[in-house]
């Protein structure tokens, strides 16, 4: 739902800086080469917290990293609720919008291993009903939808008032094809300028798909979900509610907020929402959008999907492969793949925005490093980002400042593999889980290693090489 991507400005830094900082621990680190576990903590902390004061727009911040060093380890910052005296913990509720979308399409590309669909079969073909009453999609394939190649419009631009709709009555639940009605009645069919390979993002493709893969199973999305993924991945706390849902998160949650982008956006699509307003009612019409944006999670789920790549360790090799092709998305700074986008500095995976949520989770193989962030108000990637920007710092100051640093290690491919979300001790603010599994031998102590930075910067060249390669 990047095209109601949330950004957010009311709460004040001081309810941020003044939540308290406790820390839970799983499991025994590894240690670091450099410093002690509890002072990567309390720098990292540190560096956040100036994030914050800089921005001065969110309410509660949750982030996590899966580290090579230091396994998996949780910040948060705020309260629960605005004005509450709860502080946000690792293990709060929130949705992930559009990070959906990276679940939805690792079920479909292992629909497509086991030979219930390939990816290359239209959507006449598997869904002939369907595109009878949507012609616009028929030739279009699966791995057209995947890739964001079917350059249909997103059901959220509907200008006769889908989103109007659900300001004025949250309780209205829509069906697939009802949002793809609404989708195609802006009439604004993108087209790649001449000469060019491109995508185009637009949420409405993953109802198609979510349609298909539920009409070939006979199994509903969620179900598929829960089978493929999450517990395969022990990432229970990570659920797709049914599209006719209330979309009640569960316990414990938190309140989302409107933001001031996220202000004007609805005044984009001819309603209103007043800065700082309570969203509860109208984020929970979000479960009508499917795997195009309806699942929520926890910061420890969502930290563990980071890690596997967003679903790349439930999959063959030479899937993955097909996944990471990317294509430039026209007027921004990011490529899509297979239901993921693929950032500037080698990093992949998803990000999404709903009604007062903010969230991404990306991984990046150079540094066998992966992170995920959210926030609890719309409309507010700047500190997403800024935080990916912050962590990959770390990262490759420890190649000049170690011997060594654990790189080119792509996601276990092995099923199954990536850890539990396990619970911490409650009302932590940072909280530790690192595993054996993914947790390479530390570098040793010693000068910057000639190794490691070309290690680092072959990766990245193979990164560039490859990006040229598909949009040849």
């Amino acid at each position: 739902m990047v095209s109601l991507s949330m950004k957010s400005i009311f709460s004040t830094v001081i309810l941020l800086l003044a939540s308290p900082v406790v820390v839970c621990v799983d499991s025994e680190k590894q240690q670091d080469p450099t410093e002690t576990l509890q002072e990567f903590q309390a720098r990292m902390a540190s560096s956040i917290q100036g994030l914050l004061a800089q921005q001065n727009q969110t309410d509660a911040l949750w982030f996590g990293i899966s580290d090579p060093f230091y396994g998996r380890v949780y910040w948060t910052f705020g309260f629960a609720n605005k004005g509450s005296s709860t502080p946000a913990t690792a293990n709060d509720h929130f949705q992930i919008g559009s990070i959906s979308k990276s679940f939805g399409a690792t079920v479909i590309l292992l629909l497509a291993e086991r030979g219930d669909l390939s990816l290359v079969d239209t959507i006449a073909n598997l869904a002939p009903e369907l595109t009878a009453q949507f012609p616009v999609y028929a030739d279009f394939t699966v791995a057209d939808l995947l890739g964001m190649q079917a350059l249909v419009p997103d059901f959220l631009d509907d200008p006769t008032g889908l989103v109007r709709n659900l300001t004025a009555d949250p309780t209205l639940r829509f069906s697939i094809p009802e949002m793809i009605q609404a989708s195609l009645r802006s009439g604004q069919v993108e087209v790649c300028p001449q000469g060019e390979e491109c995508a185009f993002y637009s949420t409405t493709n993953f109802l198609v798909l979510e349609y298909i893969a539920e009409k070939i199973t006979d199994t509903p999305m969620p179900q598929l979900i829960a089978d493929l993924i999450t517990k395969p991945l022990d990432i229970g706390d990570t659920v797709e509610p049914k599209r006719d849902s209330d979309g009640v998160l569960p316990d414990p949650t938190v309140t989302p907020y409107a933001g001031s982008k996220c202000v004007e956006e609805f005044q984009q699509r001819g309603t209103t929402v007043d800065p700082g307003a309570d969203l509860t009612e109208l984020s929970r019409a979000v479960s009508s959008f499917g795997i195009g944006g309806n699942m929520y999670s926890t910061i420890r789920n969502l930290v563990v999907w980071a890690q596997s790549g967003t679903g790349d360790s439930l999959l063959a090799n030479n899937t993955v492969t097909d996944r990471h092709v990317y294509r430039t998305i026209p007027s921004t700074d990011r490529s899509y793949g297979m239901g993921q986008y693929q950032l500037e500095g080698n990093w992949y995976g998803h990000e999404g925005g709903t009604f007062g949520f903010g969230s991404q989770a990306y991984r990046n193989d150079c540094f066998n490093a992966a992170y995920a962030a959210a926030v609890n108000t719309c409309a507010y990637t700047d500190i997403l980002d800024q935080l990916r920007v912050l962590y990959q710092a770390e990262l490759e100051g420890r190649i000049t400042d170690t011997g060594g640093s654990p790189t080119m290690s792509p996601p276990e491919r092995e099923r199954g593999n990536g850890g539990g979300g396990g619970s911490g001790s409650g009302g932590g603010s940072i909280a530790v889980s690192p595993e054996a599994s993914d947790l390479p031998t530390a570098a040793p102590v010693g000068g910057p290693s000639l190794g490691a930075t070309l290690c680092y910067a072959a990766c990245i060249a193979v990164n560039l090489v490859a990006t040229v390669l598909t949009l040849r």
